[in-house]
């Protein structure tokens, strides 16, 4: 294995050191853009899911609901002539 002197090599062209310097910056840019752009997509998905999902639940909370209610409705007017029912006017 060959053992290098740093004193003893030529240091690297300041044209071709900014060259890899552009290079690496336009690339990592480039690889930043490309994730945030699907980073968002997936989050404007996600979106979408959640609202989905929110207005399935309100929908099945009122048919819930109204299933409760009518059910207790059926039972007073069934039970409204029993003594001691909870229906009684």
């Amino acid at each position: 294995m060959a053992v290098v002197v740093c004193l003893q090599v030529d240091p690297i062209n300041p044209k071709r050191m900014l060259a890899f310097l552009n290079h690496f910056i336009v690339h990592t840019t480039s690889f930043l853009n490309r994730f945030s752009v699907i980073c968002e997509e997936k989050l404007e998905d996600l979106s979408v899911r959640l609202q989905r999902l929110e207005t399935t639940v309100c929908l099945l909370e009122a048919k819930v609901a109204g299933y409760i209610s009518n059910t207790f409705v059926e039972m007073c007017r069934n039970d409204s002539m029993a003594p001691g029912s909870l229906c009684q006017k």
